[in-house]
């Protein structure tokens, strides 16, 4: 089992990557969408014992981890055209 907090944010990012992979390449995975083949992915790898079910990356990423990512999102948003939804 990885207890690593650096290993285990790896492990996920490793995940995220093959969810994503796997949706742009096979079209089963299409169907489903990226994030539930994440999350199923996820937690086949905690049941199978590769992740632990408690860590401080969790902690991270449930946290200021999520607060970053709205952050990054909302820098790719076109302000002219959320206005002219609004209008």
């Amino acid at each position: 089992m990885i207890s690593d907090p650096l290993a285990v944010l790896a492990v996920l990012a490793a995940t995220v990557y093959v969810a994503v992979h796997l949706e742009e390449r096979i079209r089963f995975f299409c169907s489903l969408g990226a994030a539930l083949v994440g999350i199923l992915l996820g937690m086949l790898l905690s049941n199978i014992g590769v992740l632990p079910g408690e860590s401080k990356t969790y902690d991270f990423l449930v946290g200021p981890g999520v607060e970053a990512g709205i952050a990054l999102i909302l820098l790719r948003v076109d302000i002219r055209s959320v206005l002219v939804l609004l209008c």
